[in-house]
Formats: C-alpha cells, structure tokens, sequence
C-alpha cells in the first residue's frame, strides 16, 4: 500500500491514496477506520430515508393503496381470456360514478397520481404483455 505524507505538496502519492475529498481532513487522509466508519454511516442514512419515505409513502394515501391493491390484484388472477373478454364488453360503454370520480381525483392530486401509477404500472404491463395486448 502506497503512502500519503501530510502537508508534503511536491511527494507523489499512489492511487490508493486518490480518494474522494469527503475523507480528506487537512490535507491529511483519515483512517481505515474512520473511512469505514464513515461509509457504513452514509449507507445508513441513506437506508433510513429510503425506508421513512416508503412509510410515508404508503400512509399518505390509504384509500389509494386499497384500490391500487385491488387493481394489480384483478390483473395477478385473471387470465388472458378474461381479461380479453372483459376489454370486449367495455368498448363503449361509459365509466361507473365512482371510476369518473377515482380519475378525477387522480387528474387534481398530480403526488397522488404518481403514487397510483408507481403502484400499478408494471404489474398491469406485465399481463398485458404476456397477453398479447400490447407490443
């Protein structure tokens, strides 16, 4: 392992050395230790907020969680055939009160529709993939 000199501008250091300047103090490279110490601190911040935003995430919106899970649900256990058929029998005809209400609700709340569509997206393109329904 090559060595670092502290406050020594003209003495070559080896690129083990090179590392990002948030380990560096006073010129002077901090610990293995320290260095360590330092990376499992920032992957626990970073796990922690990841984890309180998935929380915050999940309790912003109970209503939207109930219908998204019903939603991916409905495409989980329905077969092709089904899915087809029911395609069919909807060509035309107007949306229930509270469909038109649920898609007007997610039209204003743009966070909320966000959220939805997160939720629901890949499991509803996956089947309608694996059937046929699109490209």
């Amino acid at each position: 392992m090559g060595e670092a000199h502290c406050g020594k501008q003209d003495e070559v250091v080896s690129t083990e050395a090179m590392i990002p300047a948030f380990f560096k103090t006073d010129d002077c490279f901090t610990t293995v230790k320290d260095k360590a110490m330092t990376r499992c601190f920032l992957r626990l911040a970073l796990g922690s907020a990841l984890l309180f935003s998935g929380v915050v995430g999940a309790q912003q919106f109970p209503i939207l969680d109930q219908v998204a899970d019903k939603i991916v649900q409905k495409y989980e256990r329905s077969t092709c055939e089904q899915l087809w058929q029911e395609r069919a029998q909807k060509r035309g005809q107007p949306k229930s009160e509270n469909e038109q209400r649920a898609v007007q609700l997610l039209r204003t709340d743009p966070q909320m529709r966000a959220e939805f569509i997160n939720r629901v997206a890949a499991p509803i393109a996956n089947k309608m993939f694996e059937c046929g329904m699109i490209p």
